[in-house]
C-alpha cells in the first residue's frame, strides 16, 4: 500500500522504475485513471509525480490527448552521451592511481563470467558489472561535483541501456572494453585507461543512437496501455 505522507514521492518511483526498466515502453500513453484506482490516490500526488517525470523528460505531456513515456530521440541521447564522456574522462584520470587492484581483479572476474550468460540470453550479469565498472570509476575520483552530475544523468543512462540492449554482439564487444579499461587501470595507465573509455563512451553512443531511434520512432498517435 502507498503510504500517504509520501504518496507523491512514491507514485513517482514507481512510474520511473517502470519507464526506465521499460515495462512501460516509449510512445505509450500513462493510464492516469488506472493509476488512481489501482493505489487508491487522488489526482493531486499523481499530477505532482507526473510533473516531475516530465522536468526529467521521461514523460511528454500534449495538450488535450494526455501524457506519454518521452521517445528519446538523437539529439537528447547525443547530448547525454557526450555529458558522460566530459565527466567520466575527467573522473577515470583521477581514480585510476586509487582503485584498489583487488577490487578491479574481482570486477574484471565478474565481467567474464558475464559474458558468457550472454550468449545465453541472460544480460543482468552484464547490466550489473556495467553499472559497476563506471560507478568504481566516479566513487575513486574523489569530486563530489562529478559525482553529481552523473547522478543527474544516471536515469537515462539506465534507461538506454535497457532500451539498446536488443541484441547479444553490442553488449559482448562493451564487455571486452570494460576488461581492456581494467587492464589499463590495473597497470595504473592513466592515459591508457582515459583513452579506452573515451573510444567506448563514443562506441556506446553511436550503438545507443542506432538502436533506439530505429526500435522506437516518433509516433503521431502513441500507443495506449
Amino acid at each position: 500500500m502507498i503510504n500517504k505522507q509520501t504518496i507523491s514521492d512514491q507514485i513517482y518511483e514507481i512510474i520511473k522504475k517502470q519507464i526506465i526498466e521499460n515495462e512501460i515502453s516509449p510512445g505509450t500513453k500513462i493510464n492516469v485513471e488506472e493509476i488512481q484506482t489501482k493505489y487508491k490516490i487522488s489526482k493531486t500526488p499523481l499530477k505532482d509525480a507526473l510533473n516531475k517525470l516530465e522536468f526529467e523528460g521521461l514523460v511528454t505531456v500534449k495538450t488535450r490527448s494526455g501524457t506519454y513515456v518521452s521517445t528519446p530521440t538523437k539529439d537528447v541521447i547525443v547530448q547525454v552521451y557526450d555529458l558522460r564522456l566530459a565527466i567520466e574522462w575527467m573522473a577515470i584520470q583521477l581514480s585510476t592511481p586509487h582503485i584498489p587492484k583487488e577490487k578491479l581483479l574481482d570486477l574484471k572476474n565478474r565481467i567474464i563470467e558475464a559474458e558468457k550468460q550472454i550468449f545465453e540470453g541472460n544480460y543482468h550479469p552484464f547490466f550489473e558489472t556495467d553499472v559497476e565498472i563506471h560507478k568504481i570509476i566516479f566513487d575513486y575520483s574523489g569530486n563530489m561535483y562529478i559525482q553529481k552530475v552523473k547522478d543527474m544523468i544516471d536515469t537515462h543512462i539506465h534507461w538506454f541501456r535497457i532500451l539498446g540492449a536488443t541484441g547479444q554482439q553490442r553488449p559482448y564487444k562493451s564487455s571486452i572494453r570494460h576488461r581492456e579499461i581494467i587492464d589499463a587501470m590495473l597497470d595504473r595507465d592513466v592515459n591508457l585507461a582515459s583513452e579506452l573509455l573515451k573510444a567506448h563512451i563514443k562506441e556506446v553512443k553511436e550503438a545507443v543512437v542506432e538502436d533506439i531511434t530505429g526500435d522506437y520512432p516518433i509516433q503521431l498517435e502513441p500507443k495506449e496501455t
